[in-house]
């Protein structure tokens, strides 16, 4: 990501998640724990510190579910898997599964500690 050591998946965590049943499509956001190094500048000059990932998953098939939804955020696993997506969302009594045919990502930045600085699934 920006040609720096990019970002690390561990330890990121699924802050906000919205299923639409019809066409079976999930968003989330994702903060993660790691920030690209160093962050592009553009970002520093307005205070930013850190980074966060807004997945979307579109036409999902073989959706499995179990557990309440968490409401203090979830881990996720992203993986390829031939021209699909696989995704895996759990926390301690939650956990979904889904096979996505297309997949987007795009990268936010936010401070940290700002609620006001992060975007939100529905901005």
């Amino acid at each position: 990501m920006f040609g720096r050591r990019p970002a690390s998946l561990e330890g990121a965590v699924c802050t906000l998640m919205r299923f639409d049943p019809f066409p079976l499509n999930l968003s989330v956001i994702v903060e993660l724990a790691d920030a690209p190094d160093p962050l592009p500048e553009r970002w520093r000059r307005k205070g930013y510190d850190a980074a966060s990932i807004r997945l979307q998953f579109l036409e999902c098939r073989d959706v499995r579910s179990s557990g309440a939804l968490p409401t203090g955020g979830c881990s996720i696993d992203v993986e390829p898997v031939g021209d699909h997506t696989r995704a895996r969302l759990c926390a301690e009594d939650f956990e979904l599964e889904l096979t996505s045919r297309f997949a987007s990502v795009r990268v936010d930045p936010f401070r940290r500690g700002d609620p006001d600085s992060v975007i939100t699934l529905f901005s």
